[in-house]
């Protein structure tokens, strides 16, 4: 939540970009969209990034690193890396 808070300051901004990122749960591996948002998968197909345009300009050029948990069953826990804001 710290790096939230140095991205965000903001926490109008912070709610926006929490409502974007639970657009995953309507997310499979595979799919390039959770919805409106769009997903690639990086180098080893492990990790993804989330790609969060906000049209509201509170979160626009977010990118969050996740992946999910190959422990259980695919689509049940997905692990939020990181994330940065595009300059």
């Amino acid at each position: 939540m710290e790096d939230l808070r140095t991205l965000l300051p903001r926490k109008d901004s912070r709610m926006v970009l929490l409502r974007q990122t639970s657009k995953l749960e309507h997310w499979t591996t595979g799919e390039r969209f959770a919805l409106d948002n769009h997903v690639v998968a990086l180098n080893d197909h492990s990790i993804f990034e989330l790609l969060i345009d906000d049209t509201f300009g509170f979160s626009y050029g977010i990118r969050i690193a996740l992946c999910e948990d190959s422990l259980i069953p695919s689509g049940d826990k997905i692990w939020l890396i990181g994330m940065r804001r595009e300059c």
